[in-house]
């Protein structure tokens, strides 16, 4: 229910939906943080996005910025490389540059310089994941 009411809020206001976010009860908290940053992407904010899922408990946020990543990469793939560099927190960086990678082998956006710089902005286990995909 308070999902729904933040989805709702999304797409009317984006700032009432996040002032609403930290009273959502923790089992609603993922998917709520889902409907945020899918609209924050899509309004080319993904900074604030990153930083709405700041707010979830570990466990939880790699899935987030996975779909952070996901739309990022599908919307606009370019912004999304040059943002990449800017990015401080090598797991952060690693999983969405493992998006905008898996993501660029369906759309080939980047050119072939531009994908190896993203792949060295993955980690190990990332890194393997491409491999396996």
């Amino acid at each position: 229910m308070e999902s729904d009411v933040i989805l709702e809020l999304c797409s009317i206001d984006i700032e009432t939906a996040i002032s609403y976010f930290h009273r959502v009860r923790e089992e609603s908290k993922s998917i709520s943080a889902l409907w945020i940053t899918q609209t924050l992407v899509e309004q080319r904010d993904p900074h604030r996005a990153l930083e709405i899922v700041e707010q979830l408990p570990e466990p939880k946020r790699r899935y987030v910025y996975q779909s952070i990543g996901n739309d990022w990469a599908s919307n606009e793939p370019l912004h999304m490389y040059e943002e990449l560099r800017k990015l401080e927190d090598e797991q952060i960086r690693s999983v969405l540059a493992l998006s905008l990678v898996l993501g660029d082998s369906r759309n080939s956006v980047l050119n072939s310089d531009q994908r190896e710089v993203v792949k060295s902005f993955l980690t190990d286990e990332d890194a393997k994941q491409l491999e396996e995909s």
